[in-house]
């Protein structure tokens, strides 16, 4: 996909200045390994909260922002369009503001954006965030490559360092840390667990129900069953946003995960629900279609790329791909 370029209107915002925010007097940068990233509640994510740890291996664009800050949702067009075009090749872009939950579940929805955003997150303290946006590409080794504004961030520098980078694995939503077992008959379980081959956890677990180490069992079997059902209600969310495609991939990648299980049934429910729904089919047709636009738009010029987007969103109207449609016509629209 061709990325559109920047604006010179969006570099002349960052002249002006921006808020302090909880500024600390370090501030990690190029050649330093990255502090951690935490946030209460995650958009476009499956599994437990994100963290770097987890994500080694991977090269990682942090965007701290906020709804409020021009500059920043200016900047995030062309971070979704990292996010699409890197991001099967190992780039994971986490954008995270300190806004309420339902400030920043609005921006998601009424962009389309399926980067992984976080709200309530308080991690600009540790990086010292002194003004937003504030962007940064962590290496796959968690040495810090780039800091700055996203739009003296070469398009070049982040195909070079995803070129280290090992492609996403789907499973690893599924992987759960079972802390304070310590049966060792349980040591395979909870092994599985981290792995993420949670049918091989629950199978195990409940082999061991009965026996001396029952309390552990229960333990890990209940992990198990609240991990599944965290990413059923996260899949349920993606559904609610419109993003079915990945809603469904999400309920599928559960039902694989727990087949031969009692929880398979729960996974195939909720599924159905949504395959079900007569809003989905529509969605899903909206989807395909806006992927085959994006590959046409892309040998176009600017003006006949807007044309095509204004065209395909009243096509499908009410659809999150004609929502996104919108939103790049107008981005275009300013180049």
């Amino acid at each position: 996909m061709k990325l559109a370029p920047w604006t010179l209107a969006a570099a002349l915002l960052t002249a002006a200045a921006l808020p302090i925010i909880h500024a600390r007097s370090e501030r990690p940068g190029p050649g330093q390994m990255a502090p951690e990233i935490s946030a209460p509640t995650w958009f476009n994510h499956l599994g437990q909260s994100p963290d770097l740890a987890s994500l080694r291996g991977q090269a990682v664009l942090i965007d701290f922002w906020a709804t409020w800050c021009g500059p920043c949702v200016a900047a995030w067009p062309h971070i979704q369009e990292l996010h699409e075009t890197y991001g099967p090749d190992g780039l994971v872009v986490l954008g995270l503001s300190r806004e309420d939950e339902e400030t920043v579940a609005k921006f998601v929805d009424e962009n389309g954006y399926t980067a992984r955003i976080a709200a309530g997150s308080s991690s600009g303290d540790i990086w010292g965030v002194k003004g937003i946006p504030d962007t940064i590409l962590i290496d796959p080794s968690g040495e810090i490559v780039f800091r700055g504004h996203p739009t003296e961030l070469s398009d070049s520098l982040v195909a070079k360092t995803v070129k280290k980078a090992k492609k996403p694995d789907p499973r690893a939503a599924l992987a759960i840390a079972i802390a304070d077992v310590s049966a060792p008959a349980l040591a395979p379980a909870v092994a599985a667990a981290a792995s993420g081959d949670l049918a091989k956890a629950f199978k195990l677990a409940e082999a061991s129900l009965e026996g001396p180490d029952a309390e552990a069992a229960a333990a890990v079997k209940k992990a198990v069953e609240g991990h599944v059902e965290l990413v059923l209600s996260q899949a349920q969310a993606m559904a609610q946003r419109k993003d079915v495609r990945a809603a469904l991939d999400a309920f599928r990648l559960v039902e694989k995960s727990v087949a031969g299980t009692s929880l398979a049934a729960t996974a195939a429910e909720r599924r159905e629900a949504v395959e079900n729904d007569p809003a989905t089919a529509k969605e899903l047709e909206a989807a395909e279609a806006f992927e085959k636009l994006l590959r046409k738009t892309a040998r176009l010029s600017s003006s006949k790329a807007v044309d095509a987007l204004r065209e395909f969103a009243s096509e499908f109207e009410g659809t999150r791909a004609s929502r996104i449609a919108r939103m790049r016509a107008v981005a275009l629209g300013r180049n």
